[in-house]
């Protein structure tokens, strides 16, 4: 398929068909990369009644630390509100799948709610422990600082 040059005009047409090409796998290529210490997150953003299995099923492929599972199909949350809604899945070492729901609140409570998951999951975890990649920064907004423990 030939891509256009400059603006493509609505006049003239009947419809309009849009061809993706597929990205690579960011949060899976990290999780390759991971050194000893580092706690790997992951967000999915998620649609209904299925959005927790999905969430698990990524978990689990990827090998993460923990997800954290935006319901996207709900208006009066995330996107373009001020107000956010979530569920926290995380496995700490062997143990079983701990699941946590955050309830509908102002997005800085929510991103609290996160940051304390992921410093539960870091400390839980029986990997060697290095500086952790992820700081508090303000009033704990989060600052990522990716490969920040390499020497």
């Amino acid at each position: 398929m030939s891509r256009p040059r400059g603006r493509i005009k609505k006049s003239g047409r009947a419809s309009l068909e849009l061809e993706l090409e597929p990205t690579a796998d960011v949060l899976a290529g990290l999780a390759l990369r991971r050194r000893d210490g580092q706690t790997l997150v992951g967000f999915a953003a998620e649609h209904g009644e299925r959005a927790i299995e999905c969430a698990r099923k990524k978990l689990t492929e990827k090998g993460l630390d923990a997800v954290v599972v935006n319901d996207i199909s709900r208006e009066d949350i995330g996107f373009e509100v001020d107000a956010n809604e979530v569920t926290i899945l995380t496995v700490a070492g062997e143990q079983a799948e701990i699941v946590q729901h955050v309830p509908r609140a102002p997005k800085t409570e929510v991103a609290e709610a996160i940051l304390d998951a992921v410093e539960r999951c870091a400390a839980e975890d029986e990997r060697p422990t290095l500086q952790p990649s992820i700081k508090a920064v303000g009033l704990r907004g989060l600052e990522l600082a990716p490969y920040a423990n390499h020497a």
